[in-house]
């Protein structure tokens, strides 16, 4: 029976001294720190200018580089891939045929 008082309170303790927080992510000084959310209005972006990368703001243009880690070409295809159409039909390949 000690042993097992003995893992509970080891348990207990793993997690008051791992930082167990309830809080939601709240900080120690009480406010929320401020969202990640590189791709926000990317979005909205995209579809403003129907895929068109000159199109976007610099500030725009930043936020893509960003995401795609510098590179223009990733960041042109992806902003494109944002705005096409969804594919229609059934996914997965074709069934097989012949016997």
């Amino acid at each position: 029976m000690s042993t097992l008082k003995a893992i509970l309170f080891s348990a207990l303790a793993l997690a008051i001294l791992s930082g167990c927080n309830s809080a939601g992510g709240v900080d120690s000084n009480g406010t929320q720190p401020p969202k990640n959310d590189m791709g926000g209005d990317l979005g909205a972006a995209a579809i403003r200018t129907n895929g068109d990368y000159d199109k976007l703001t610099a500030t725009e243009k930043a936020q893509l580089l960003q995401i795609t880690h510098g590179n223009e070409k990733s960041a042109r295809h992806l902003l494109q891939q944002m705005v096409a159409p969804a594919p229609k039909g059934p996914g997965g390949p074709p069934p097989p045929t012949g016997g």
